[in-house]
C-alpha cells in the first residue's frame, strides 16, 4: 500500500496589481489568486499572497500549466519576479550504475546491501522479514531524495540467474477521478525534469495513458536510453484502483 496524498486547491483571492506580482491559478483555471514569486524548491513553490501577505509553499502538481511553465523560463534564466528558483535536482549516477550505486546484474543481497548503505533509499522493515515478505516495496526514497520530486517505493525483477534484471519505483499514487488535477501536472514536470538529465526520449507520447487501465496493468510512453547502457522507461499503472506514475530502469534496450 502506498501512502496517500494530500491535494491541496487554491482559493479564489480578490486580485491586486501590484510590480512583479502574477495571477497563479489551480489545475485547472478554476480559480485563482495574484501572489509574488519568491523562490521555487524542487517540486514546489513558495509565494507571497497579495491579499493577506501571508506567505504559502504549494506543490507544482496543483498549479496551471501555464504557471508551471513561467516557473521553467525562470529556471533556465528568462527573468522574472522574485529570482530564480530551480527544477529538480538531477539524481547521482556511480560510474557504471544505472541509478544510485545499484547496478544491472547485482544480486538481491548486493542489492540490498547497496540500497541499506544509500542516503537515497530507507526501509522502516528490520531485515530479518525480508525473506518472510519478500523485497518488493519494503525500501522507498528518502525525504529530500526522491525521484525528480516523486516519493517512490521499491519493486524489482530478477533474471534466471538471480541478477537485477528491471528495477521500478511506484509513486503519486492517484485517484483516477484526480488524475487531470493530480497526477497530470505532476507527470508533466517530472517529463521535463528527466529530459533535462538524460536528453530528448526515444519515443514519447503528449499525455500519460492511463484511460481504460485494468487492474495490474501499466503503459510505458516515454523512452529513454541510458549511456550506462539499459532503457529508463516513464508510465502509468493502476493498482488496488489507484492510479500512480511508474519509472523503470530497464537492462533491455527498447
Amino acid at each position: 500500500m502506498f501512502p496517500r496524498l494530500l491535494i491541496i486547491t487554491l482559493f479564489l483571492l480578490p486580485c491586486l496589481c501590484q510590480a512583479e506580482i502574477r495571477l497563479w491559478k489551480n489545475a485547472d483555471a478554476s480559480r485563482s489568486f495574484r501572489g509574488e514569486f519568491i523562490k521555487r524548491e524542487g517540486d514546489k513553490v513558495t509565494v507571497r499572497v497579495v491579499n493577506n501577505g501571508s506567505v504559502v509553499t504549494i506543490p507544482l502538481e496543483v498549479l496551471h500549466q501555464d504557471d508551471i511553465a513561467w516557473l521553467d523560463k525562470q529556471a533556465a534564466g528568462g527573468g522574472g519576479a522574485g529570482g530564480g528558483g530551480g527544477a529538480e535536482q538531477p539524481p547521482e549516477i556511480a560510474t557504471g550504475c544505472f541509478y544510485d550505486t545499484l547496478a544491472f546484474g547485482d544480486d538481491r543481497a548486493t542489492v540490498i546491501k547497496k540500497l541499506k548503505a544509500s542516503k537515497r533509499f530507507h526501509s522502516e522493515l528490520n531485515e530479518t522479514y525480508f525473506n518472510r515478505v519478500g523485497l518488493n516495496g519494503t525500501f522507498e526514497t528518502t525525504p529530500g531524495n526522491e525521484f525528480f520530486g516523486m516519493k517512490a517505493a521499491i519493486y524489482y525483477e530478477w533474471d534466471e540467474n538471480n541478477g537485477l534484471k528491471n528495477l521500478s519505483l511506484y509513486g503519486h499514487e492517484t485517484a483516477p477521478a484526480e488524475a487531470k488535477t493530480a497526477l497530470i501536472p505532476r507527470w508533466n514536470q517530472m517529463i521535463r525534469d528527466i529530459t533535462r538529465y538524460f536528453g530528448e526520449p526515444k519515443s514519447s507520447s503528449p499525455k500519460p495513458m492511463y484511460a481504460g487501465l485494468g487492474e495490474g496493468e501499466i503503459t510505458f510512453s516515454h523512452v529513454w536510453p541510458m549511456k550506462t547502457g539499459g532503457t529508463l522507461l516513464m508510465g502509468v499503472g493502476k493498482q488496488d484502483d489507484k492510479l500512480m506514475i511508474i519509472a523503470r530502469f530497464s537492462r533491455e534496450q527498447h
